[in-house]
């Protein structure tokens, strides 16, 4: 007939310097000593690193949506027919703006592909192949996220040199 234990209690672990052990010697052998903690514990760390190295990045500022540079003005500079939004016809009356789908630019009268986008802190830098009517070039833009629903348009090389877009909604 087995003879049953009783459960171990608390007091039985003790910590010896990093490691918790069962003083137990009915569970391990004399001399072997279960370090029963230490394997959780070891579990445990494992599982938080994968975490922190699997985990989704920060998420990144969300570029997609209509740009006007006054938020007053969005239904005076863009124009929605079904899903479709479009710049209004008489659009450079009122001020101007960009739309952003994807990696994708549209603004009155250039079209850009959006090649490379680096994010360092709440600065948005992009370069993008843009095409008129007339020509077809490089250009990057630097952009400063001021919160999530405005960003200015910063020109390198033109100190002091800014304009503002806000996001809207039609």
């Amino acid at each position: 007939m087995p003879t049953t234990r009783p459960p171990l209690a608390f007091e039985q672990l003790r910590f010896d310097g990093r490691l918790a052990v069962w003083n137990d010697p009915r569970r391990f052998g004399r001399g072997q000593r279960g370090k029963v903690m230490s394997d959780f514990c070891r579990s445990i760390l494992c599982a938080s690193a994968l975490v922190v190295l699997f985990a989704a990045p920060a998420a990144a500022f969300e570029l997609t949506g209509i740009w006007a540079t006054d938020a007053a003005i969005c239904g005076k500079v863009f124009t929605k027919k079904g899903t479709e939004v479009e710049f209004a016809e008489l659009s450079d009356l009122y001020g101007s703006g960009f739309i952003i789908e994807g990696n994708r630019i549209r603004g009155k009268i250039a079209r850009c592909n959006i090649a490379s986008k680096k994010e360092e802190g709440s600065t948005i830098r992009l370069t993008a192949a843009c095409s008129t009517s007339v020509a077809v070039e490089n250009v990057e833009f630097e952009i400063k996220v001021l919160d999530d629903n405005t960003l200015s348009r910063i020109f390198p090389g033109t100190s002091g040199m800014e304009v503002a877009y806000h996001r809207c909604t039609l």
